[in-house]
This record gives C-alpha cells, sequence and structure tokens, in this order.
C-alpha cells in the first residue's frame, strides 16, 4: 500500500500516533497527519488519495464542511468519531463519507476499513474523473450554477435566495434524484440535531418553492419522500 497519499486529520497527538505507527507496521506508509481542519483549497491542493476525518477538531463539526468538500474532493472519506449513535453514522454516510468509524473500533479493524476504502476510491475513480452533468431543465425553465452561486429562470433572471434557501437547494443538487434525510440537512445546514417537531427544514423548502412559483420554475422538482427527506428531480420525473 506503500504510495498513497492518506490525509489523517486529527487533534487528538495521542490517538493519532498509535494509529498512524500501526498504519504503517502494515503497509500504509504515506500518511499526512495535520492537527486543525485544512481549508478545502489545501486538501484539494494536496489531492489525497484518502481522507480520514475526524468529525470533532478543535470543537468543529467537520461534517458541515463535507457539501463543499465532496464537491472539490474525487477522493473517499472516512470519518472517525468517538460518538457511537446511529443518527451521526447516519448523518455522516448520508453526507457523503464512505465509512463511519468509531475510535473504539481495533486498529485491525481500522486498518482493513481503511484498504477497503482505498480500493473503493480506485475502482470508483474513472467514474468520479468524469465531468459533472450540469443540472438544468429546459422543461421546467431552470438553470443552476453552483460557481457562480445561482439559479436561473427560463430568461435568464436570478432567482432570488437566502444564504440557507441556496446551500439547502445546493445540497440536494449535489444529490441529484437522492433523497437527503432532514436529520443530514439540519446537521449540515443549521448545525444542530434534527428533532421531530423541529420544521426549519420544512419552512426553508416551502420558501424556495413560493420564490419558484414566482418565476414560473416547476415547485416539484423539490420533493418530500415519506420517510426519506427531500430530493431534487426533473420535472418529468415529478409525482403527480
Amino acid at each position: 500500500m506503500s504510495g498513497r497519499c492518506i490525509l489523517f486529520v486529527e487533534d487528538d497527538v495521542a490517538f493519532a500516533d498509535e494509529l498512524i505507527e500501526y498504519l504503517n507496521r502494515h503497509g500504509i506508509a504515506d500518511v499526512v497527519h495535520s492537527l486543525h481542519v485544512p481549508s478545502v483549497a489545501d486538501i484539494e491542493a494536496a489531492a489525497p488519495t484518502l481522507i480520514v476525518l475526524d468529525q470533532f477538531v478543535d470543537g468543529f463539526d467537520t461534517l458541515t464542511m463535507f457539501p463543499e468538500l465532496t464537491r472539490a474532493i474525487a477522493c473517499p472519506i472516512v470519518l472517525l468519531s468517538g460518538n457511537q449513535e446511529a443518527v451521526d453514522r447516519i448523518i455522516g454516510l448520508e453526507a457523503g463519507a464512505v465509512d463511519y468509524i468509531v475510535k473504539t473500533t481495533s486498529p485491525r479493524e481500522i486498518l482493513a476499513r481503511l484498504r477497503a476504502a482505498l480500493r473503493r476510491g480506485e475502482a470508483a475513480a474513472p467514474e468520479r474523473a468524469a465531468p459533472l452533468r450540469a443540472a438544468s431543465s429546459s422543461s421546467g425553465g431552470w438553470t443552476f450554477d453552483a460557481k457562480q452561486r445561482q439559479l436561473l429562470d427560463a430568461s435568464g433572471e436570478k432567482v432570488r435566495l437566502t444564504g440557507l434557501e441556496f446551500e439547502l437547494f445546493k445540497t440536494l443538487y449535489d444529490s441529484f434524484g437522492k433523497p437527503v434525510s432532514r436529520e443530514t440537512l439540519t446537521a449540515l445546514l443549521l448545525n444542530r440535531r434534527y428533532q421531530p417537531q423541529d420544521r426549519a427544514i420544512d419552512n426553508l423548502v416551502s420558501r424556495i418553492r413560493s420564490r419558484l412559483d414566482e418565476h414560473g420554475i416547476d415547485r416539484d422538482i423539490m420533493q418530500n419522500i415519506r420517510g426519506l427527506g427531500y430530493v431534487l428531480i426533473q420535472p418529468d420525473s415529478a409525482a403527480e
């Protein structure tokens, strides 16, 4: 496994040193350890083969950077966490991590799962290297430009969205055709745990739909899938 660059972001020095030593002894030698969370630009420049990311670094929840990170970085991301709750594992996996490993897991199992993540990354590399398709719909009359941070209607007029509204739309766009749960949206956008009575995400979706109506865009591109969350789809795929 030599020659692979693994970026390991972990602020627990003792845990990191012990794990890196174990990985080194078992053939994973090229591990770059960072005590702090690098910027997405720095991670992109480093071009790691795999990112092993502690969920909480210096009090920062790294899940909040996943939307930007998964758009910019092609390699797989493995989350490490001291939290064993199922909801955190689900949120991490839905956010884009290929695996969620609790820190109490044995080094031998961590090694096996990191090797699996590396193999998965190698297998998916050609697919990830392909250019992303533009999410636009001539029939629905809208075009989304992530780089310019704008949603345009059929006439080219910009749909005015607040910061949170835009981030929610962009998160659904990044998972086009795949439902994103309220738990994941709440964690990523609002940086808090979702509660059953929490209507914040529903209210954001409602406001976005109203703005779509104002611009003649089919509001049904944003669908609520019971038990799964919200999904962005093409208008001709919308439920009747």
